[in-house]
């Protein structure tokens, strides 16, 4: 069943004669600027709340769309557009929110309407950012773990305040207040815990594994202060955090650690595996159901279809048979399902691989294969998701490339390693045309020729005329067809 009824709005104006059931709240949106054809909205499931497990909304044409859902106690929601925008609010049983979302604006662009409207505008002006470590970082030149500990309380407590203040003017309701203190009390000390981390491992390299008592104590102290069965944890919106934290310490500080299991675990195909034994041992069954589907969700997301985390999933099917959270996995797992069996085809015609590639130490002598040809070379790599992202617009690529006589060069800088996950990829992606996997010297040369300060960012594209020289540079990518189409044509490419 699915969490919450999603409804495409054409008369917001209509919302207002309808009867709200007890709980009942209505969420209202507009979009300003470029409009996309849906937006993605994440509800808590059972109060627990997690940007990942959202749904799909429907925007109308004017920008406007609508969702109802009932909740039984204030919770956070989070807005999505993916590689636009993200950004959370508070929900509470019974009110109406109307979010406006201008994209033309870079900053201020997130507007909550409804009675705790103060409240959002401040959440919103916190620190947002994708994994509190980069937060984190900031006190990492403090002197101690005294130092640390200080400046973190100081921050938390300015937060706290600033809340407080608002309460006090009836500007936001105890419920919010008491959601907000939980958030801001799991936000820092999943920070300390950061630290205390990031502590350890420039002792483990510099100190030849030592692990100061100060910092081992602040690490302690920061993941046990509030029980790990304490449901509050999962109410933040940095539960995972927190939790990755939580096991990462019972895991280094366990007696029987082995530093080199880890990589062990990893060259056997079964990190994921070590990963969720120490879940199972140390959290219980309400957090760890949530931490679980956490878990595989982010490492689906990453798109290495790796074939440990179907078994995963079918283990946390057995453990947890009636979870919510199984509904927002199903359609993770189903393309590692996918990719492992294309991978046992064999390749397509379509599909080739220039002879002796191994061998191939610069770009012009791969250029050499195509004297008299147009190229457009596509660098890539199988752990760059923003490379993969580009692929599903490869039908439309294939055409225009077709009807302007060009071929495809891809260029992988995946370590040796990664040679069958290369292999596999092309098949699963359907990535016609040609291919190489780059050798150390060739990868300088394309650092050298493409990059800056001698690194490459990936995805990165070339326009190659016939006479095997590059054309551009800094070509469009699949996603940017109708620019790329114009590049094509340009005098000096034909």
């Amino acid at each position: 069943m699915k969490l919450f009824q999603l409804i495409a709005v054409i008369l917001i104006s209509g919302l207002l004669g309808c009867q709200k059931q007890q709980n009942e709240i209505v969420i209202t949106g507009q979009i300003l600027g470029e409009i996309p054809d849906e937006v993605f909205l994440a509800l808590p499931v059972n109060g627990v709340f997690y940007l990942g497990f959202n749904e799909p909304v429907k925007v109308d044409s004017s920008g406007h769309f609508m969702v109802k859902t009932v909740i039984d106690q204030p919770a956070f929601a989070g807005l999505l557009i993916f590689r636009i925008f993200n950004g959370n609010f508070i929900i509470e049983p019974g009110e109406n929110y109307e979010i406006i979302l201008n994209l033309n604006e870079k900053e201020n662009n997130f507007t909550v309407n409804c009675q705790s409207k103060k409240g959002q505008a401040l959440y919103h002006s916190l620190p947002n950012p994708a994994h509190v470590q980069f937060e984190a970082y900031k006190y990492l030149d403090l002197p101690s773990a005294t130092e640390i500990k200080k400046e973190i309380e100081t921050a938390r407590q300015k937060d706290i305040s600033a809340f407080n203040a608002l309460y006090e003017q009836g500007e936001i309701s105890e419920a919010y207040m008491d959601l907000v203190k939980t958030d801001r009390e799991v936000y820092y000390l999943a920070m300390l815990a950061e630290l205390a981390k990031r502590k350890w491992s420039d002792d483990m390299r510099m100190n030849n594994g030592a692990f100061t008592d100060d910092i081992k104590d602040m690490w302690r102290d920061a993941v046990l202060t509030v029980p790990v069965s304490d449901k509050k944890i999962l109410q933040s919106k940095w539960n995972t955090n927190f939790l990755d934290n939580y096991l990462q310490y019972k895991e280094y500080t366990d007696e029987s650690y082995d530093r080199l299991k880890s990589g062990e675990m990893r060259d056997q195909g079964l990190y994921h595996t070590y990963k969720m034994e120490i879940a199972k041992n140390y959290l219980t069954a309400e957090v760890l159901e949530f931490y679980y589907a956490a878990y595989l969700y982010i490492e689906c997301l990453q798109k290495k279809y790796e074939k440990e985390l179907v078994s995963l999933f079918e283990d946390f099917k057995r453990n947890f048979p009636e979870s919510e959270y199984s509904e927002y996995l199903v359609p993770m797992v189903e393309p590692i399902v996918e990719f492992h069996d294309k991978a046992e085809l064999p390749f397509e015609e379509s599909i080739k691989f220039l002879a002796d590639y191994e061998n191939i130490n610069t770009l012009n002598e791969c250029f050499e294969y195509f004297k008299g040809k147009k190229v457009y070379v596509d660098v890539w790599a199988t752990w760059c998701g923003p490379c993969k992202a580009e692929f599903k617009h490869n039908a439309e690529l294939k055409k225009l490339l077709k009807s302007k006589n060009v071929e495809v060069l891809y260029i992988s800088i995946d370590r040796e390693e990664y040679e069958q996950q290369w292999k596999d990829m092309i098949k699963f992606y359907k990535l016609d045309g040609y291919h190489l996997k780059a050798n150390e010297k060739l990868k300088t040369d394309l650092r050298e020729v493409l990059g800056k300060n001698g690194s490459l960012a990936i995805p990165h594209y070339i326009l190659i005329n016939e006479g095997g020289q590059i054309f551009k540079k800094n070509a469009k990518r699949p996603s940017q067809l109708e620019e790329l189409g114009k590049q094509i044509n340009e005098k000096n490419l034909n």
